[in-house]
């Protein structure tokens, strides 16, 4: 039994060979129109539509090239539609192309240009996971995705079940991205453990974890940076009260920074529903978690490490042919790479410099 569709599951006979520029190219454009279409039957029925929501990778053709193109295309059709995106990161396990780099970066340059939440998860993270708290010797992409899969069924609990917080897709856009370019929020979550093992956490433990530097699912050292938003989303049987006691703590100890030019305060929901487990898993069930949102100026070391990676490729023309054959110019590169300085600095000048930038959204 699927969950999708048959008739919305759209396939085509092009392979875009790990190559941005074949999926957002010729091979994408060969079945942009019929996912445009398949989207358009699926909107009409909706009683009132919010947005879109993209899972996809970051390493090959058409999670990066495909997904913008058919972005570009949604928010040009669907005026002022809310977009999600959940992306993984390419890391060295399970091995990645290439040009994974390339993809990585030439697709969150496109993510600039339309509004959007994006949400980022590091493959290397999901794997050390696997391995060293789920005790996996070989983790699979199925082992993987259980862990992502319940991640992202916190993230979206307040859009499913009724939430005072995050209710709507413009709810996360409000209460986590102060500036159109400032998008990517990182996300933490807590207990991770295996299924012979459960780990039953209270308040206190689960916010101490979301906090600490093991618990992030890009490679961010939180207390080494600004906030400028967060959110955390308490599932299951957790007391509001105990909650809200700890962070009021937690705010008051000075030992999280917020931007001066934000509200600094923590903003918590409770979906008193445990996140739902697939039978087959080797995580543990637990009575309650926690998946915390937040954006912060140290994801300018996230996008400064991939610069210089991607930086070093271009700098030799490594592979341009591949991309150049499909219509790309050596111009689009160094935009790309232009873009993802730009990014990373108005992060660190936040920090270091209190710069606001024009247009904030100031809650």
């Amino acid at each position: 039994m699927s969950i999708f569709r048959k008739d919305q599951m759209i396939h085509g006979n092009e392979y875009t060979c790990h190559v941005y520029a074949k999926g957002h190219g010729f091979a994408g454009k060969k079945i942009l129109d019929q996912s445009m279409e398949a989207i358009r039957i699926m909107a009409e029925e909706c009683d009132h539509l919010q947005g879109f929501i993209f899972y996809r990778s970051l390493g090959g053709g058409t999670g990066t090239g495909f997904t913008s193109l058919l972005t570009e295309k949604l928010t040009s059709t669907f005026d002022k539609i809310g977009i999600h995106e959940y992306s993984i990161l390419p890391g060295s396990h399970p091995s990645s192309s290439a040009v994974a780099v390339y993809n990585t970066v030439l697709s969150i340059a496109d993510t600039l240009q339309t509004p959007k939440c994006a949400f980022m998860f590091d493959n290397n993270i999901l794997f050390k996971w696997c391995k060293e708290r789920l005790n996996i010797l070989d983790p699979s992409y199925s082992n993987m995705n259980d862990i992502l899969a319940r991640i992202l069924s916190s993230i979206t609990a307040s859009l499913r079940f009724q939430s005072a917080l995050n209710v709507t897709l413009d709810d996360f856009h409000r209460s986590l991205i102060p500036h159109p370019q400032l998008c990517f929020p990182l996300a933490s979550f807590a207990p991770i453990s295996p299924s012979s093992e459960p780990t039953e956490c209270t308040a206190h433990e689960l916010i101490k974890a979301c906090f600490s530097d093991e618990n992030q699912l890009l490679n961010c050292r939180l207390k080494n940076g600004e906030f400028l938003a967060s959110s955390l989303m308490f599932s299951g049987n957790v007391r509001t009260v105990d909650a809200n006691k700890v962070l009021t703590k937690l705010r008051s100890s000075n030992q999280i920074k917020f931007v001066d030019w934000c509200q600094s305060i923590f903003k918590a929901g409770f979906n008193p529903r445990p996140t739902h487990i697939y039978p087959k898993t080797e995580l543990a069930i637990t009575k309650r978690q926690l998946c915390m949102l937040t954006n912060t100026t140290e994801l300018s070391k996230v996008f400064r490490g991939l610069r210089r990676k991607y930086e070093k490729l271009i700098k030799k023309k490594a592979f341009f042919h591949l991309y150049m054959d499909e219509g790309m110019e050596e111009r689009d590169f160094f935009g790309a790479a232009e873009k993802l300085h730009t990014l990373e600095k108005n992060y660190e000048e936040i920090q270091h410099n209190n710069y606001c930038p024009k247009n904030a959204i100031l809650e």
